[in-house]
């Protein structure tokens, strides 16, 4: 009878250490707040681009085009890097482009309506592959 007590208690307490965590794996991360082209890998960046799921959700080639002027989804990118730089006032191609994907609203290109590029990347991209992408961007010129 002691060791089916014990037993139980065992199990109850491997049970609630196992159910403790179980938020914290489940939290949303801290949204990205900023980007460094110097940081990132361009190769790796163009694999990311190209992929056609990125963490959860669409890939960039889903909605971009980088080798003509196609527009799918959302504008083509070709030349980005050098159009970038002058988009919007104070801001260089890098600063601009991390912009464009952690708060896509916050710049309109003409044409284009708010929401439809989707806000979650910042949420959801590593901090190395927004660098990446970054790095690759800023090559497209």
């Amino acid at each position: 009878m002691k060791w089916s007590w014990l037993a139980l208690i065992c199990v109850a307490l491997l049970l609630s250490a196992c159910g403790s965590n179980t938020t914290a794996a489940s939290a949303t991360p801290e949204p990205l707040q900023s980007c460094s082209a110097a940081q990132g890998d361009a190769a790796r960046g163009e694999a990311l681009f190209a992929q056609d799921v990125l963490t959860y959700y669409a890939g960039c080639s889903t909605c971009h085009m980088v080798d003509n002027d196609i527009m799918l989804q959302g504008p083509s990118l070709q030349g980005v890097g050098s159009v970038a730089a002058g988009r919007v006032a104070g801001q260089d191609a890098e600063q601009y482009l991390c912009q464009s994907i952690l708060n896509p609203n916050g710049y309109l290109v003409e044409g284009f309506s708010a929401s439809l590029m989707p806000p979650y990347y910042a949420n959801w991209l590593t901090q190395q592959e927004l660098d990446d992408l970054i790095a690759y961007l800023v090559t497209l010129e």
